[in-house]
């Protein structure tokens, strides 16, 4: 896409994606809450031969509506820079957002029958929950994107979570899938660049498909158990491998509180600061080291215990980072760090952030990018998250210098680095966290330390 945020393709698709979701707004406000909760209550028996003018007529409208509310509200929350028209669009669309990212049919509060989970547990593990299990508690506890997580005890005492996907959870997916296609397509059409917006489509779309069958996620949650067993202070559930299978994954039960709790309840400072030296921690690890990282940093999926021990879960959603996006990371760093921006620029053109023509950038953009988005990894001292937001950032710098607005067309690769790595930079500023970063930083970066993706 072009870079030129006044001209460019990405400004046109920006300027598309700003009139679909006033428009959406628009049509979604038009409808009074009880209308919309009935439309909304009917989405998981929805078909395509009701009759129009009935509520599940209104729940196909609003089933159409999300993919772009998802996107958008993805976007804003996950830290993909979006200029001040688009983001209030996002935010008077923040309201009507389901808490699923994945299928609109879980906006609602439908939940599968008792004897549709344990139908489906029995077909994926050959008995049924009473025989499997000491104890299956069929109260829902926790949802997930493609289904529900409920508490039971094995035979040997441990209590355990079951998470247990949806019976309809693929075709729901496919389903929402078509509409996200036809989104990305219209706005790839719209921006000039439809072969680069399907290529970001296709990486979705692999991971959605990936999400569905749970032995993905159990393998990850074992490699994650694994890379992090000498970490006292690095929790990650133990699968239990003959009570899971591609619809059924069985974890050991980890308590912890969230991250909520931990601010609302006004945990102590030493307490947020342990758990904030162990969040990044694990992150530098993961990143450098595994070289894979727990793509989904949102709040349901981390906890903290009162120790300052972390507890990860949800590993439906991981991924690998090349070794030369490792490397081209350090190399960023390391010239920024020594204030040489030419190396800077380079390096950071690997990562897929040039100027316009592909171009490298010039020292001076490459300075002013890295000094505010590095800002912990260049402070040398203690940094403190709570006043740093990656977001309003890189927006009021493109505002100011559109040659910067480059470091919307990154690849799908550094975008995904990116997304995460401001997901955990949102939550050590809720915790209030002041980090010194240099013993990581030497250990991961400035040393010859290197990792082989554990994924490759």
């Amino acid at each position: 896409m072009d870079n030129d945020p006044s001209t460019g393709g990405w400004s046109r698709f920006l300027e598309w994606l700003r009139g679909v979701l006033a428009s959406l707004g628009a049509r979604l406000r038009a409808l009074s809450g009880e209308r919309r909760d009935a439309a909304v209550a009917t989405v998981p028996a929805y078909d395509d031969g009701d009759e129009p003018g009935s509520g599940a007529e209104l729940a196909q409208a609003y089933i159409a509506a999300m993919p772009y509310i998802l996107l958008g509200a993805q976007m804003a929350t996950d830290g993909t820079p979006l200029p001040g028209a688009v983001a209030n669009q996002v935010d008077d669309l923040r309201p009507f957002a389901p808490p699923s990212r994945v299928s609109a049919y879980n906006l609602s509060e439908s939940i599968e029958p008792f004897d549709v989970v344990a139908g489906l547990i029995e077909e994926e593990l050959g008995q049924p929950p009473g025989v499997l299990f000491r104890s299956f508690d069929p109260d829902r506890f926790a949802r997930s994107a493609t289904g529900g997580v409920f508490r039971a005890t094995l035979h040997d005492g441990r209590d355990v979570a079951v998470k247990v996907q949806r019976t309809d959870a693929e075709r729901l997916v496919e389903r929402d899938l078509v509409f996200i296609e036809e989104m990305f397509q219209a706005g790839g059409l719209h921006a000039g660049d439809i072969d680069g917006v399907m290529e970001l489509f296709r990486e979705l779309s692999e991971r959605l498909h990936e999400g569905l069958d749970f032995r993905n996620e159990a393998e990850a949650m074992s490699l994650f158990r694994t890379y992090h067993a000498d970490d006292d202070a690095i929790v990650v559930p133990e699968v239990i491998a003959d009570r899971s299978s591609a619809r059924v994954l069985t974890m050991t039960y980890e308590p912890s509180a969230s991250l909520d709790d931990a601010v609302e309840d006004e945990w102590d400072e030493a307490t947020r600061a342990r758990i904030s030296d162990v969040l990044v921690r694990m992150v530098f690890g993961q990143l450098f080291g595994l070289q894979v990282l727990h793509a989904d940093p949102a709040p349901d999926n981390i906890g903290f215990r009162p120790d300052g021990t972390v507890v990860v879960r949800d590993f439906g959603c991981v991924r690998s980072v090349l070794p030369e996006t490792v490397e081209a990371l350090r190399d960023v760093v390391r010239g920024a760090r020594q204030g040489d921006w030419v190396d800077v620029a380079r390096a950071l053109a690997a990562l897929g952030v040039s100027g316009p023509g592909d171009a490298e950038l010039e020292p001076q953009s490459a300075q002013e990018l890295c000094e505010r988005l590095l800002a912990p990894l260049l402070a040398r001292q203690p940094f403190a998250f709570g006043d740093f937001e990656p977001l309003r950032i890189v927006m009021r710098m493109i505002d100011a210098d559109p040659e910067l607005a480059c470091f919307l067309n990154r690849t799908p690769q550094t975008m995904f680095v990116y997304r995460v790595l401001s997901g955990y930079a949102l939550t050590l500023a809720d915790l209030g966290a002041v980090v010194d970063l240099e013993p990581l930083i030497n250990q991961w970066i400035l040393s010859d330390a290197d990792g082989a993706s554990a994924l490759n």
